[in-house]
């Protein structure tokens, strides 16, 4: 198995668990660069800060993290944490599962010329696949910007989360301090 020697799956905490705990802080922090145009994003990979352990962990399952998108980031950040992740039918999406809660998965990558911000057809699709899943929570994983609304949306469903660019960081680091 080529997990076994950067399985972190004995962690008491569950970094994955963590944004969809009541008391979470979801706020928003926008880091502005100047240098890069207003409709283009930069690749995720340059702006993330990934601590050293993360990134060999990473770089054992045959990923080279500074390469990747946002989502095949978390996707192998959750493979090295325990979880059972398994791709669906639908494109883009998978299945989380450990310790017996399911968490369903979309994924929205950005491409050059695209809109920075996830658009409203997206986030409308997630839900209702998510609805649909039978999974215990959902989590969508994009590199683009969320729109405000997320907020209100996991306001009001409490099992439903948005790992965005502007959250991607957060992420890794509340893994990394499991």
């Amino acid at each position: 198995d080529a997990t076994r020697g950067v399985s972190l799956s004995h962690v008491a905490h569950d970094p994955f668990a963590a944004p969809f705990d009541d008391g979470a802080d979801h706020g928003v922090a926008y880091d502005v660069r100047s240098d890069v145009p207003a409709d283009e994003l930069p690749p995720i990979g340059k702006e993330l800060r990934l601590p050293k352990g993360l990134d060999r962990g990473l770089r054992a399952l045959g990923m080279e993290p500074e390469s990747v998108d946002g989502s095949e980031l978390v996707l192998g950040l959750l493979r090295m944490f325990g979880y059972t992740v398994t791709e669906q039918a639908l494109p883009g999406s998978y299945l989380a599962v450990k310790d017996g809660a399911s968490t369903f998965i979309l994924t929205d990558t950005h491409e050059p010329g695209e809109a920075p911000e996830i658009e409203e057809s997206v986030i409308r699709r997630f839900l209702g696949d998510f609805s649909t899943s039978g999974a215990d929570r959902g989590m969508l994983l994009s590199e683009k910007y969320a729109p405000f609304t997320i907020h209100e949306i996991e306001a009001r469903q409490p099992k439903v989360r948005f790992i965005t660019r502007e959250r991607i960081q957060r992420f890794i680091d509340g893994m990394a301090l499991g």
